[in-house]
């Protein structure tokens, strides 16, 4: 198509700079990460997809990914569909947020790379040729033997930005604190967002407690569908990659 991105060259020679500093993994230790990616499909109810950067290949990707884009198939999700359907503006953004955030991890402790995460706001067509945008955040999930960042666990969902017209953006952020560390791009889709409600906060006080969301509902007198939604603002609202996430900073008093 005319809109295409032009140079995901530049993007395989980031990914693959990336890959060159990977020893050989043990994948041995791959079958339990694929089932942990699937339970947090399930439990977050949003898509997320697990990479491996030494094959350069999606090991997992949640059938979700493709229902928020409106398509009525599963497509095989791989970088040759993102580039397609990635808006052209949006490619420097999408290449230099991993690497600016590759690069940043390998300036401390392997221990520590958990602690942050990237988090990009993006724009992909859909099946009608219009663009939704798209939030994502990655963390490191295991590194080879020598530290270097090996497999990468990404959750998406639409993004509570509506403007298409925006450009996109990349931050990369301390789990612990909330604080963001790094911008790339477009640093006003980032703004403080709106703070939790009281019914939020109850609902994420009752998630600590170990409840599901069935039993919030039944709890609460309220539909399951309701308390999945009000789950979905509180990660919106405190940008946190899932419940666990958004727990730690309750427990730390962020909100």
């Amino acid at each position: 198509m005319e809109d295409r991105l032009q140079y995901p060259e530049e993007f395989y020679n980031t990914i693959r700079s990336i890959q060159s500093r990977i020893s050989k993994p043990d994948y041995s230790e791959i079958r339990q990460f694929i089932p942990f990616a699937k339970s947090i499909d399930l439990l977050e109810n949003r898509p997320i997809y697990l990479l491996d950067l030494y094959k350069l290949e999606f090991l997992y990707v949640s059938p979700r990914y493709f229902d928020i884009l409106g398509y009525s198939h599963y497509n095989p999700l791989n970088f040759d569909f993102f580039f397609d359907a990635l808006h052209p503006e949006d490619g420097e953004v999408n290449i230099q947020g991993p690497l600016s955030f590759f690069e940043f991890l390998s300036k401390m402790d392997a221990e520590s790379y958990q602690d942050y995460k990237l988090v990009t706001d993006f724009r992909l067509r859909i099946p009608t040729n219009e663009y939704v945008r798209i939030a994502e955040q990655m963390i490191v999930l295991k590194t080879d033997q020598l530290g270097n960042p090996w497999l990468t666990l990404s959750i998406s969902d639409l993004s509570t930005n509506e403007d298409i017209k925006s450009s996109s953006g990349a931050v990369i952020v301390s789990i612990s604190s909330g604080e963001i560390v790094e911008t790339i791009g477009n640093p006003d889709l980032f703004k403080l967002k709106p703070a939790l409600t009281p019914r939020e906060k109850e609902i994420l006080k009752l998630i600590a407690q170990g409840y599901i969301s069935k039993q919030i509902a039944e709890l609460l007198n309220v539909s399951r569908n309701t308390i999945n939604n009000h789950r979905k603002n509180i990660l919106d609202k405190t940008g946190c990659m899932n419940t666990f996430e958004a727990i730690k900073l309750l427990n730390r008093k962020f909100f």
